[in-house]
């Protein structure tokens, strides 16, 4: 009887196991993009990436809701996002943080309802007038470790041209650990000049950890959990009504005693495996802005952030800029009563009007991503300073680089 149930037991293990394949779960907040219908407001729980990267530009769309003459029904649930790329080269895009990281190495099943609406009425950002954003986009995948960061492409669907709903399904192998997932609405490449188009975005499922080496059906796989039926065997046994206190013979001891013991056998536990966390190595940092220190700065003192870059003629920061703004970050996080200006400057061509402009926006982006990573509105403002405090030639093209800047001014150091 006991190397029965023992066999029993190892038997519900590999059961188990082989059941598991689709179990590690790497799930999303509000994946079926619900929120209330409405335009330039993006659905519960997804940040606009278009804060950093475009801040002049209308945030995504939650449909439907009858504008912009978008009427297709949701594939899931009661609203879907729709994002846009246009002709003057800025595009659409959300982010979130995941509930756990992907890990580089392993390989994720992913699947997602994509669609492109027939009809799609706004604006022209380049010659002002109505236009149908019905060219086709890709839709891609980024990972990062931050909100809207593309440290590495995961995937890319499309070009969307389907005009009713279709499950894509992908297989991903992140070459680095990712804990933010970024969705991003493209022109299908290579194009010659931006184009108005649109896709419409709904019922994300899971990223489910799979096998590397071995066919995957990926439909299977992302299906959503189901709730199984119990195994009568594995469930802890009810406690039985105890018997009266009678002396019975030793034989009839013994017997309990091995009835104990096969219940025991027949609990143990199955183990499941837990996807691998990353090894964050800890390497030592070169200190990109020197001025950050706290030892040394003083009130109303300027420093210029080191290493900051923007797309040209744009606010949007390039991604080689994110360690020097996550190291201003930090200094503020590590130093929570110190209060600063974020102030933008360009050089001395183009007129005041759009120099004023532009370096507003630009300080507002660096305001907006440390804002965003948890430092307080009210120790941080922004303010545009134009062409007006040149520190530099406008002369020379290394002059006026080193105009273009953008500089924290420290307004308090508080207690």
């Amino acid at each position: 009887m006991f190397k029965q149930l023992t066999l029993l037991a190892l038997l519900l293990i590999v059961l188990s196991v082989d059941a598991q394949e689709y179990d590690q779960r790497i799930s999303l907040k509000n994946p079926s993009f619900e929120g209330f219908a409405a335009q330039s407001v993006v659905p519960m729980r997804w940040f606009d990436c278009g804060n950093i990267n475009f801040p002049s530009e209308s945030a995504p769309d939650t449909h439907p809701g009858g504008f912009w003459e978008v009427l297709s029904p949701p594939a899931d649930g009661s609203t879907y996002l729709g994002m846009v790329a246009r002709d003057n080269d800025s595009w659409e895009s959300v982010s979130q943080r995941l509930s756990e990281y992907l890990v580089a190495g392993n390989c994720y099943a992913f699947s997602i309802k994509l669609a492109k609406s027939t009809i799609y009425k706004s604006q022209s950002q380049k010659t002002g007038l109505m236009d149908d954003y019905t060219t086709p986009l890709v839709f891609k995948i980024w990972g990062g470790n931050v909100n809207c960061s593309k440290a590495e492409l995961l995937a890319e669907l499309g070009p969307v041209t389907n005009l009713k709903w279709k499950q894509y399904e992908v297989k991903m192998e992140p070459n680095q650990s990712h804990q933010f997932i970024t969705f991003e609405a493209f022109y299908e490449t290579p194009i010659l000049f931006p184009y108005n188009g649109n896709v419409l975005v709904d019922d994300a499922s899971d990223f489910v950890q799979v096998p590397c080496n071995e066919p995957v059906d990926l439909t299977e796989a992302t299906k959503p959990l189901e709730k199984e039926a119990p195994i009568a065997v594995a469930e802890k046994p009810q406690p039985k009504p105890k018997k009266p206190d009678v002396k019975e013979p030793a034989e009839k001891v013994e017997e309990v005693k091995e009835e104990v013991k096969e219940e025991v056998v027949a609990e143990i536990p199955v183990v499941k495996e837990k996807p691998k966390k990353p090894v964050l190595k800890e390497e030592p940092k070169e200190k990109i802005t020197e001025a950050l220190d706290k030892e040394t700065i003083v009130e109303g003192q300027t420093i210029k952030i080191e290493n900051l870059y923007f797309r040209a003629d744009t606010s949007s920061i390039n991604f080689e800029s994110l360690p020097a703004l996550d190291e201003l970050y930090t200094f503020l996080q590590e130093n929570s009563s110190i209060k600063v200006e974020v102030g933008g400057h360009t050089n001395g061509v183009p007129p005041d009007s759009y120099c004023d402009k532009l370096s507003k926006a630009r300080a507002k982006a660096v305001a907006d991503y440390i804002i965003d990573k948890g430092i307080g509105k009210d120790r941080i403002s922004y303010v545009g300073y134009g062409k007006r405090y040149p520190i530099a030639t406008n002369d020379t093209k290394e002059g006026r680089k080193k105009n273009q800047r953008v500089e924290i001014k420290i307004l308090s150091l508080g207690k």
